[in-house]
């Protein structure tokens, strides 16, 4: 089966009424309150918090197995209070943290949800308000991760 026919399949088994909504909470030390974020275009209300719409982009980990993991999370147009905070976080020596999620809907709880938090490593600033978060695994050993099948359709570790 090549992936066309796979995707046609999952598209045939899925149910059009669901959208799933993919979510980044970011935390520090600092904040007073974090950062929440959601891939849409309208708010979602959840027992978390409510999420800011934001376009996102996501580029996955490396997955050699003598490579410590790296994620880079694309955000466009954050909030300048949002920019703001990650850069004075950024020079501070306690680490931010982002915690992804995804939900079916507001007011429900989370749908599947990574078993550990990211740790932030960098913070870029790009053109056309890009935000850039490069962000580690705090520790792949103990945790349980498929890494080597990372895809945009599964969530390795999630709870499900």
């Amino acid at each position: 089966m090549d992936l066309s026919e796979a995707i046609q399949e999952a598209y045939a088994y899925a149910d059009p009424s669901i959208t799933i909504y993919e979510t980044f909470e970011i935390s520090h030390s600092s904040w007073d309150s974090n950062i929440y974020l959601v891939d849409s275009d309208v708010e979602l209300s959840t027992p978390q918090g409510v999420f800011k719409p934001v376009m996102m982009s996501v580029s996955l980990p490396e997955t050699e197995s003598n490579v410590r993991g790296q994620m880079k999370v694309t955000f466009n147009c954050l909030s300048v209070v949002a920019r703001k905070a990650l850069y004075a976080a950024s020079f501070e020596d306690d680490p931010i943290y982002i915690q992804y999620r995804q939900y079916t809907g507001s007011g429900a709880d989370p749908e599947a949800e990574l078993p550990a938090s990211l740790t932030v490593t960098t913070v870029e600033f790009g053109g056309d308000f890009e935000t850039i978060l490069s962000c580690l695994y705090p520790d792949l050993v103990n945790i349980r991760l498929g890494r080597r099948i990372m895809t945009t359709t599964v969530l390795p570790g999630g709870k499900v």
